[in-house]
Formats: C-alpha cells, structure tokens, sequence
C-alpha cells in the first residue's frame, strides 16, 4: 500500500479509491483463489450506506472452549458510535503460513459457523446482514508493524479501537 493512501483509510474517500479492489463477504466466501498467497494487511468495512445494527446473536461459532464468543451489545454499540463508523475490523496475515488468502478464508469460514480459528473481529459477526460487509486487503511485506501502526493511528484520531479489534 503507497504511504499516500494512508490518509484516505480514514475517511469516506476508501470507498471511491479502492472500489475496484472490494468485495462482500458473501462474494468472497467461493473465490478465495483470487486472493494472493502473500502476506499483507486487510479491512472489512461497511457498505457505504449500510446501517451497522448491532445484535445479540451472532453468524459465527457461540461458544469456544466453554467461554461464550459473544460480545454485550450494549458494549459493541457504544465502541461503534466512537468510531469512524467505516472501519470495522483491520486484521493481518504477516507470513508464509498466514497469508492473505489464508487468513481471509479463516475469516469468513468462521463468520458462517465453519472454523474455529479467526476469533479475532468476532464483534463483526453480531452485525445485522454481515454478509454484506465488504472487505478489501493489501498486499504488505511487513503487515505486522503496518497493522500497529493503523490501529494506533486510528485510535489517536477516534479515541477507540474499529469495533472488532480489541488490541494493538
């Protein structure tokens, strides 16, 4: 990703800049072959005028290792209000084992209830209509420091994590 596309990350101007590159969940879940075996940086966002309604329940696995996968609603609503309500979830595949394809397929697979191993941007799953969410990645050779360096600077600018991230 070129440093100039850093700030428009942030705003309203990711839908026109990388609309070519975006692509729903539900679009993605049968094409994952389209996504390159490389490590890099990907987010999921919402549809531009998509209305985030948080549920209670979820599309994914309830339940892992006796431990309940689900987030208070309450909790989930209030971070998304302090958000800048396009960026959902910024994740990473920083490897050979974890590349991009890999990662994004274990994302979605867990977000229909089929894996167990993406627990990380769960909240998204508790989105009315998730399958719709759109998701667009980055090929990056150092996606691990490039993904701190994004969480941080997103929650400078809006004093929280995107809904489903819970750490830097």
């Amino acid at each position: 990703m070129e440093d100039q596309c850093y700030e428009i990350l942030f705003t309203s101007e990711i839908y026109e800049k990388f609309n070519d590159k975006m692509a729903t969940i539900s679009e993605l879940k049968n094409s994952y072959k389209s996504i390159p075996n490389e490590s890099g940086i990907y987010f999921v966002i919402k549809p531009k005028d998509f209305k985030v309604e948080i549920i209670e329940k979820t599309t994914a696995i309830t339940e892992y290792k006796n431990k309940s996968m689900l987030f208070d609603k309450n909790q989930l609503v209030k971070k998304f209000e302090k958000s800048n309500k396009i960026i959902l979830y910024i994740g990473k595949a920083d490897g050979k084992k974890n590349t991009l394809q890999k990662r994004i397929r274990q994302l979605i697979e867990y977000s229909y209830g089929k894996a167990k191993n993406h627990r990380g941007g769960r909240a998204l799953w508790q989105i009315k209509d998730n399958k719709d969410l759109l998701l667009i990645y980055f090929e990056n050779t150092n996606a691990r420091n490039l993904e701190k360096e994004l969480l941080k600077e997103y929650k400078r600018r809006f004093g929280e994590l995107p809904l489903a991230n819970w750490r830097i």
